[in-house]
């Protein structure tokens, strides 16, 4: 996984390939904004294990987009409100 950041004055649209899904616009600083992180609950039985995660509209980002995210805003020493921790849920 390379993770590519870029400016760009309106969002192009975009052309996916086999690999991609989807891709979501979402602006630095709603990511940046503590109010927005929150747990997500990912079930693979019998166990369920929380991670922090963003929800932007219908999307939530967390698992290892949100480490890289978490990293770039470390890279450029930017105050980001959650760590990638973590935790099992019983």
């Amino acid at each position: 996984v390379s993770p590519f950041v870029f400016y760009h004055p309106d969002p192009p649209a975009l052309t996916h390939n086999y690999e991609v899904a989807n891709t979501v616009w979402v602006p630095l600083q709603f990511m940046a904004d503590p109010a927005n992180v929150g747990p997500y609950t990912f079930h693979l039985d019998p166990d369920s294990n929380q991670f922090p995660s963003f929800t932007y509209q219908d999307y939530t980002i967390w698992g290892l987009t949100f480490r890289i995210l978490s990293d770039f805003y470390r890279l450029f020493n930017i105050d980001h409100p959650g760590d990638p921790i973590i935790t099992n849920v019983e």
